[in-house]
């Protein structure tokens, strides 16, 4: 094993990936020397969910953003590294952001590993080029995902080591087989929940499939079904237990996009293909991360659709269908039940099935090609998209990602400064809960109680809300004066033109401090008294 492991990083992938971690795991700690405040600037706003929920349940005992009211927002696997890490430094140090990094930066690597012997197991052709360029592009996504901070880094193994347990169990059926494979649903589900989507595009596919003699017999199906039964009772457990404790086993990150009205499920062409193409120049990202990977995975489901096609299937064929149906569902599942303004880590199963849609196309590109000479000019090009895709895995490792809330977050430590309470926001809940070390409540549904998303799903008075908070201040973005009083709205209208449900109401009085921070922004906070209504202090 060890010997495999030093010839791969004497690869091309290899080096550049041992070279790309290295920079991810200390550009923040060179970026930010002498400068501890830059750190929390360095993950995604939602990381400080996840971290305020960790340093509440050490210190009170519940899973808390506000350290008042229990939450089920929260990734067993990641909150649990996060409060371990706690034990190294104190939350929010310099010395504890760089242990997060250097945790963060062997997600990567581990994705690459179990791709690779993902790849090796499913028997699928690989060539050198072709590796090269996989490895790069996929690589390059793990970077963009480790980098938020956020439990979705942690799906894209989860889910592949699920793959693998799901394979084994297909190939080899026996009790245990079965079992390892009901056990790594449950794998699944602590890191994160949406991770089910894979187990229901596992089931979809082998539904298909199945007649009684492939791609298992039905002997074989008995033969592991009692060991996944028994094994898959403890992920059934743990979801009943998260329902008995918070009203609902759905985290509350995905009941807060399900607030939708107006549904329109032919917009997500629109957030996966249209915007990121409208905006390419200001963000290159998303057209990268989101849609030439949905291109590539729309492509080879398209191409392989398994009952289009007479033929025998195998359970490597079983597997691959349900690589590639991965992101399909979960993209179905946020057409038609979401109001879309997602963050662009919630696609993270693009990133899992991009690897396994390439190596198909790139293969039945390669064996439609009439010459050697022209599968030499494919594989160059190949090459030179792989190294521009890992230069931009170092532009991406060097970034810091919440950069352009310093100003907001400096504004919100003047604005709380001696003013002891809680306080209510939407968007930049966590990181402003962290920064300032106030209790906040997240209007916009992230990191709440399940009494929140029910305020939301109906859309209740916001007045009704603070005063159910018991919310002392409320810090609102762009204050807008009409008739004498000010209209508030948590969440606020999403991109996608006001299809979330949001919860509205008037504040009849003067903020108590306002903060300029631009041109194009300013930060009010008000009072509010013990009914929710807004006062002058």
């Amino acid at each position: 094993m060890l010997k495999k492991t030093f010839d791969f990083l004497k690869t091309k992938s290899g080096a550049a990936i041992v070279a790309i971690v290295a920079i991810f795991a200390i550009a923040p700690l060179l970026h930010c020397m002498g400068n501890a405040e830059k750190w929390p600037y360095w993950f995604h706003e939602h990381f400080f969910n996840a971290l305020q929920v960790s340093s509440n349940f050490l210190s009170q005992g519940i899973p808390s953003l506000d350290a008042l009211r229990a939450t089920n927002d929260f990734s067993v696997f990641w909150n649990a590294v996060l409060i371990l890490i706690s034990f190294i430094a104190p939350f929010g140090s310099p010395v504890y952001f760089t242990t997060v990094c250097l945790v963060l930066a062997t997600m990567p690597v581990l994705s690459v590993a179990l791709m690779n012997a993902l790849l090796k197991k499913m028997e699928i052709p690989v060539k050198p080029a072709s590796l090269f360029f996989t490895n790069a592009f996929f690589f390059v996504l793990c970077i963009r995902l480790a980098a938020t901070g956020t439990d979705a880094a942690w799906a894209v193994p989860a889910v592949m080591i699920g793959a693998l347990a799901y394979l084994r169990m297909l190939e080899k059926p026996s009790f245990f087989s079965g079992m390892a494979c009901g056990l790594a649903v449950l794998l699944c589900v602590w890191v994160r929940f949406d991770t089910l989507a894979f187990v229901v595009s596992a089931a979809f596919i082998f539904y298909m499939q199945f007649n009684g003699k492939m791609p298992v017999t039905l002997k074989q199906v008995f033969m592991f079904l009692p060991g996944f039964i028994v094994g898959i009772l403890p992920a059934v457990g743990w979801e009943f237990l998260l329902y008995r404790h918070f009203g609902t086993p759905v985290p509350a990150t995905v009941l807060s996009w399900m607030q939708a009205q107006n549904m329109s499920p032919w917009k997500i062409f629109s957030v996966l293909l249209g915007s990121p193409a409208k905006h390419f120049l200001s963000s290159p990202s998303a057209l990268i991360c989101l849609s030439f990977p949905f291109i590539a995975v729309i492509a080879a489901v398209v191409d392989s659709i398994p009952w289009r096609q007479e033929r025998t299937y195998t359970p490597k064929d079983t597997l691959f269908y349900s690589l590639i149906w991965f992101p399909i569902i979960q993209i179905l599942f946020f057409a038609f039940f979401t109001h879309l303004n997602l963050p662009e880590y919630a696609y993270y199963s693009l990133a899992v099935a991009l690897p396994f849609a390439l190596m198909y196309g790139i293969n039945r590109i390669d064996d439609r090609m009439k010459t050697d000479k022209d599968r030499e000019e494919f594989a160059k090009y190949r090459d030179i998209i792989g190294v521009l895709l890992l230069f931009l895995g170092v532009f991406w490792a060097i970034l810091p990602r919440s950069a352009d809330l310093i100003p907001q977050v400096n504004a919100v430590k003047s604005l709380t400064a001696n003013r002891p309470g809680i306080y209510a926001v939407g968007n930049g809940g966590g990181i402003f809960s962290f920064a300032a070390k106030i209790p906040v409540i997240r209007l916009d549904g992230l990191a709440a109680d399940k009494q929140m998303t029910d305020f939301i799903s109906q859309q209740t008075v916001l007045g009704e809300v603070f005063k159910h908070y018991g919310v002392d201040y409320y810090i609102m973005r762009n204050p807008v004066k009409s008739q004498g009083c000010y209209a508030v709205r948590e969440p606020v209208e999403n991109t996608s033109g006001g299809d979330n449900k949001g919860m509205s109401d008037w504040l009849c009085a003067e903020p108590v401090a306002v903060k300029k921070i631009s041109n194009n922004e300013t930060l009010a906070l008000f009072a509010l008294d013990a009914s929710g209504k807004a006062v002058s202090k």
